[in-house]
């Protein structure tokens, strides 16, 4: 229970970080994102979390030798595919161009990751030195001819 607990806290709290995302680089005026209301951010924020949860990696994995022959350049350029099919989905969400989805793309993973390491949940496990052992011929040298 506490785990199914934990996995929807971090779903809505990354579709939050989405939705403020979309939010700042929709206030952009010279990216061509725009939402015709803020509803439509919501919306076009869940549908990009359900395609990157379950449709993303596929593309990734299907692209995997352009990714990798571009040192994972080639992940900025499907993050901006899928920005920009965003307004296919959301009929009041726009993206004019393919550039302003390529800068608004990196814009908001820049946003949303600084969101995410912002409100994450701090790490409860403290690391501790862990017990001497004295083993017997410590500090000799021992050499082998």
């Amino acid at each position: 229970m506490k785990r199914a607990f934990v996995l929807i806290a971090y779903f809505l709290g990354h579709w939050l970080s989405l939705a403020l995302g979309l939010f700042i680089i929709s206030q952009i005026p010279f990216l061509g994102i725009s939402a015709s209301r803020p509803l439509d951010l919501l919306y076009a924020s869940f549908i990009l979390l359900l395609v990157n949860t379950f449709i993303r990696p596929l593309i990734i994995l299907i692209s995997l030798p352009l990714v990798l022959l571009s040192l994972g350049l080639f992940y900025w350029v499907i993050n901006a595919f899928i920005l920009s099919w965003l307004s296919v989905f959301v009929p009041g969400f726009q993206v004019t161009s393919l550039l302003g989805a390529f800068i608004g793309s990196i814009l908001l993973s820049l946003i949303t990751g600084m969101l995410q390491k912002q409100f994450q949940a701090p790490n409860k496990a403290k690391l501790r030195p862990g017990p001497q052992i004295n083993l017997p011929g410590k500090g000799e040298i021992i050499d082998i001819d």
